[in-house]
C-alpha cells in the first residue's frame, strides 16, 4: 500500500490544470537539482539537444522531461510531501498502512440506547502505487543509481538505470464515512460516502491520466408487523401475520476522467458520468420458506461529454422467492 490521502480531497476544475499537477511541474526542478547535486558527473546546466539551449534551473543530464527526474516529482507532488525529503529511487518508497476502522460502541451511551438498538460506524482506505512493467536500460552506465554517466544525445538526459512506461497511484475510500443504524422502532438507516482515484501518469507521451469517482448512498428501511391493508374484503380491513419491509434506497454517482499534459497547461476531459439511481422495494414474508418481493428500479446516466447520450433505465416487477432447504 502507498498513501496519498493528501490529495484526495483536492478541487478538480474541468476547465483548469489543478494545484497539484502545477506542484507536479514545480518539483522536477527540486529533483533535478537533488540529482545534479549527487551524481558527480553532472556537470553545469542541462543542454537541450533538440533546441541547442541551456535550461538554466536544470541540471545537466536531468531535464524536465528526465524519467529519474519526473518519477519522484509526480509522487511527491500527490502524496502532498515536500520534494526534497522523497526518495530518488522509486523501488525505496516506504509502503504505507491501509485501515479499516469499525465503531459499535454509540449505543452504550444511555441516551443513544433509548433511540437506537444498533448503530455502526465504518471508514476503509486502501491505495497502491504500482509499476506494472519495467526493463533494465541496456544503454545505462553508471555507479548505482544516483551517478549515471552516460547521456542519451536525443534527449540530453541520462540514461535511467530502468525503463519505466507509467506509474499508476490509485487509492479507494469504502466508505470514507459510513453509518448503518436501526431504531428501536425498526426504522433503519444507511449512509455511505465513498471516493476512488486512479492517477496513471505515463513517461512516454507525459501526459497524466486521472480518474475520480464520488458516490452517496442513503438508505430507509422499515418492518412492519400486523399490517393492516388499507383495503376492504368481506367488509373487513385483513391484517398479514408476518412481517412486511419497505426499502428505499437511493444513490448518487459522480464519475470523471481528465487528462493533463506536462507544459501544456491544459485540462482535457475525456470522459465521465454522473449516475442517479431509486431503488425502492416491498418485501413480505409469507413464511419461512416463501418470500414475496415488489420491487422497483430507476437509473438516470448522465455522460459529461458530449459524444455520449444519456441513458435512462426503469425496471420494476414482483420476485417470488421459495427455499426449499430442510
Amino acid at each position: 500500500s502507498y498513501s496519498i490521502l493528501g490529495t484526495i480531497f483536492d478541487k478538480l476544475n474541468t476547465t483548469e490544470v489543478t494545484a497539484t499537477f502545477r506542484q507536479f511541474e514545480e518539483n522536477r526542478l527540486v529533483i533535478s537539482e537533488r540529482f545534479g547535486n549527487e551524481n558527480i558527473y553532472s556537470e553545469g546546466n542541462f543542454f537541450d539537444f533538440q533546441d541547442s539551449t541551456f535550461l538554466a534551473n536544470y541540471f545537466d543530464g536531468y531535464g524536465p522531461y528526465s524519467q529519474d527526474v519526473l518519477v519522484p516529482a509526480f509522487i511527491a507532488a500527490y502524496r502532498d510531501i515536500d520534494a526534497n525529503t522523497i526518495p530518488l529511487n522509486i523501488f525505496e518508497q516506504t509502503p504505507k498502512p491501509n485501515w479499516r476502522l469499525t465503531y459499535t460502541g454509540l449505543t452504550k451511551i444511555p441516551a443513544m440506547k433509548k433511540l437506537f438498538s444498533n448503530v455502526t460506524l465504518n471508514s476503509a482506505y486502501t491505495s497502491t502505487l504500482a509499476v506494472n512493467s519495467y526493463i533494465t536500460n541496456l544503454n545505462y552506465y553508471g555507479n548505482y543509481y544516483l551517478y549515471a554517466n552516460v547521456v542519451d544525445t536525443l534527449s540530453g538526459n541520462f540514461f535511467s538505470q530502468f525503463s519505466i512506461p507509467n506509474v499508476i497511484l490509485s487509492e479507494q475510500f469504502s466508505p470514507v464515512f459510513g453509518v448503518d443504524a436501526t431504531f428501536v422502532s425498526s426504522l433503519s438507516t444507511k449512509f455511505d460516502f465513498r471516493k476512488t482515484r486512479t492517477l496513471s501518469m505515463s513517461f512516454i507521451d507525459f501526459q497524466l491520466t486521472e480518474i475520480r469517482s464520488t458516490e452517496f448512498t442513503i438508505g430507509l428501511g422499515y418492518t412492519v408487523a400486523g399490517l393492516i391493508l388499507p383495503i376492504r374484503f368481506g367488509g373487513k380491513k385483513p391484517t398479514l401475520e408476518n412481517d412486511v419491509t419497505f426499502r428505499f434506497d437511493m444513490s448518487f454517482r459522480d464519475d470523471i476522467t481528465t487528462n493533463f499534459r506536462l507544459d501544456q497547461d491544459l485540462n482535457e476531459p475525456t470522459g465521465g458520468l454522473t449516475i442517479i439511481q431509486i431503488a425502492p422495494t416491498i418485501d413480505y414474508l409469507v413464511n419461512d420458506r416463501f418470500n414475496v418481493q415488489l420491487y422497483f428500479n430507476r437509473q438516470q446516466t448522465i455522460p459529461k461529454i458530449s459524444t455520449a447520450f444519456p441513458i435512462t433505465t426503469t425496471n420494476a416487477g414482483v420476485k417470488v422467492r421459495m427455499s426449499l432447504a430442510e
